[in-house]
């Protein structure tokens, strides 16, 4: 059995350090997960009005604290990440 090279070695040790960030990667993905989870398929999931049909708006807080629809969403809007 011939020992292997310093390259080998290398490239060894690279694809593995490379397997365990995909490893890493993926398990802070699933543990995120449920911060990225789509809000139009969730309402439609739990009240039954297809994506198609429903519109989002951005809402307005009045002088008297309370609030007001302001404006519908634009399509680049969609599919931005909701901050709370």
């Amino acid at each position: 059995m011939a020992t292997p090279n310093r390259q080998q070695i290398d490239d060894q040790t690279k694809i593995r350090l490379k397997k365990e960030e995909e490893n890493e990667h993926k398990k802070k993905g699933n543990a995120e997960a449920h911060l990225y989870a789509t809000i139009k398929e969730e309402v439609a999931k739990e009240f039954g009005v297809p994506v198609q049909f429903q519109r989002f708006w951005l809402w307005a807080k009045r002088q008297n604290h309370t609030y007001c629809p302001n404006r519908p969403l634009m399509p680049h809007e969609e599919t931005q990440y909701v901050i709370t």
